[in-house]
């Protein structure tokens, strides 16, 4: 089984997944009045411009603000889930299709977000001072976390 297949299997379906869908528009508070419905509970929107590191392939990780990441994401995290060894993340973008991330606590210090991350940023064109909102909530269905992934290019 590829890894795309094993995203959607294990996050919700992409007939609800309707966060601008077929648009671009970075901003928002929550998602649209249609998607409000899937929503458990959610932390707020960590903005960040990457890095070159960010879109490395070989390193393969977007490395997350550590204090909001603390502030925003951390308290979503269930008893069950352990950060060091890393958690299961849905991550879903502005057209529907789903990535197969890893939300973890990298090198004791910093948080990150891994797995399909270089398939993100490598279908989004995404390059250096590009932005990314990030959006972390559990999914109302199942409960597991899940995470909407918006960016912003700079002009070229």
């Amino acid at each position: 089984m590829d890894q795309q297949s094993k995203s959607k299997e294990v996050c919700f379906c992409s007939e609800e997944y309707l966060i601008h869908k077929n648009q671009h528009n970075p901003s928002y508070s929550l998602p649209s009045e249609n998607f409000r419905k899937y929503i458990v509970e959610h932390g707020e929107p960590l903005t960040k411009r990457l890095t070159n590191s960010d879109i490395n392939v070989n390193l393969n990780r977007f490395l997350l603000n550590k204090n909001q990441a603390e502030e925003y994401f951390l308290p979503l995290l269930e008893d069950h889930e352990n950060i060091d060894k890393g958690v299961d993340v849905c991550g879903y973008d502005d057209y529907e299709n789903v990535y197969f991330l890893t939300f973890k606590k990298w090198a004791n210090k910093y948080y990150v977000l891994n797995g399909d991350w270089k398939f993100f940023f490598q279908n989004h064109q995404l390059q250096s001072n590009d932005t990314i909102t990030s959006w972390m909530f559990r999914h109302s269905n199942h409960t597991k976390l899940c995470i909407a992934l918006e960016y912003e290019k700079i002009g070229r």
